[in-house]
């Protein structure tokens, strides 16, 4: 786990019945996930050189974003860059901003990472920036817009959501990720 200035760590171990790993994320370990309430270039060198050997990788909210090219949200943090993308705030629209609350999921295409998870699924948001559609898109979510909801390319999964906070969705989401 690589956690930044977030409570969704302990959530996650409270919720999830998941050993996580510490923030000084050990050679030895097998995945490695990353959530935060800020987009940071937060990653040690340990873990990113993890991450570029192979390492499973999910990344929660702000970790998922991460993922990409980079975020409007701080543009001189640069993401991991693996999808080449950036987070925009999004376009009101109508809609409150930031989006607080539950919402539904739609599989756009097969996941590892959904697996036994149905389209139409509700699980918990609270975020103001999303990632746009792109080929890695597995789930989406429509508020204001569609926007991409699960990512999942090669070893590297993210989730826009909370799943600590998402009940039954939640769970099953990171035992399939520990599963991997």
């Amino acid at each position: 786990m690589l956690p930044y200035r977030s409570a969704s760590p302990r959530s996650i171990s409270e919720n999830s019945a998941v050993e996580l790993v510490d923030a000084v994320t050990p050679c030895w370990a097998k995945r490695l996930w990353m959530s935060g309430i800020a987009m940071t270039s937060a990653i040690s060198l340990l873990s990113f050189a993890r991450i570029s050997a192979g390492t499973p990788f999910l990344g929660i909210c702000v970790g998922m974003q991460w993922m990409l090219a980079g975020s409007s949200e701080a543009p001189q943090a640069a993401g991991l860059g693996a999808i080449d993308a950036t987070c925009e705030r999004f376009a009101a629209n109508g809609q409150k901003v930031p989006h607080v609350g539950w919402n539904q999921i739609e599989k756009v295409r097969s996941s590892r990472l959904l697996e036994g998870i149905e389209s139409g699924s509700f699980v918990y948001y609270s975020h103001s920036y999303c990632a746009p559609l792109t080929l890695s898109t597995v789930a989406t979510t429509e508020y204001g817009g569609t926007y991409s909801a699960v990512l999942e390319h090669g070893h590297l999964f993210g989730v826009q959501f909370h799943p600590e906070k998402s009940g039954p969705v939640g769970v099953r989401l990171l035992k399939n990720f520990c599963d991997l």
